[in-house]
C-alpha cells in the first residue's frame, strides 16, 4: 500500500493510502510522461496543463461535465459528492469509523457524520435486517 502525505487546511499531516492498482496506475501516467517529455514535469505535476502549468478545478468539472452527459447522470458531481461518495462507502463496508476518520481527515466524529450520505436502500436494508416471525 502506498501512502500520500499532504497538509490540510488546518496545517495537520494527513496521510492517504492509495491502492495499489491506483499506484500502479500513476506509476504508468508518469513513466509515459517522461517518454514523451510532457512540459510541466520539472514542477512535479502529475497533471499538467498542454502548456506545463497547474490545471484549475474548472478543468476537473469539465471532465465530470462530459462524463454526466455521456451517462445521463443528472447531478453536478463537485468535490463534496465526492468525498461523500467516498465517506459513505467506506462506512457501508463496516471500515471501522476511526480508520473512516483517519482516511477522510476529519478531526472529530461529527464531520464523518457529517459527510455520510444515508441512501434509501440503507434504510431498507435496516429495516429488513430484523427477523420477523409470523405466527
Amino acid at each position: 500500500m502506498k501512502v500520500l502525505t499532504e497538509t490540510t487546511k488546518t496545517k495537520a499531516q494527513w496521510t492517504v493510502p492509495l491502492h495499489p492498482l491506483v499506484a500502479e496506475l500513476l506509476k504508468t501516467h508518469r513513466h509515459e510522461q517522461l517518454k514523451n517529455q510532457v512540459p510541466g514535469l520539472n514542477l512535479g505535476l502529475v497533471f499538467p496543463s498542454e502548456k506545463g502549468t497547474p490545471r484549475t478545478p474548472n478543468t476537473l468539472q469539465k471532465a465530470f461535465k462530459a462524463i454526466r452527459k455521456a451517462t445521463g447522470i443528472d447531478i453536478k458531481i463537485g468535490p463534496q459528492v465526492r468525498r461523500r461518495s467516498m465517506n459513505s462507502n467506506l462506512l457501508r463496508r463496516a471500515v471501522d469509523r476511526l480508520t473512516v476518520r483517519a482516511i477522510m481527515g476529519h478531526t472529530t466524529e461529527e464531520m464523518t457524520a457529517r459527510y455520510y450520505g444515508v441512501s434509501e436502500g440503507d434504510k431498507k436494508a435496516a429495516v429488513l435486517s430484523f427477523p420477523v416471525k409470523l405466527r
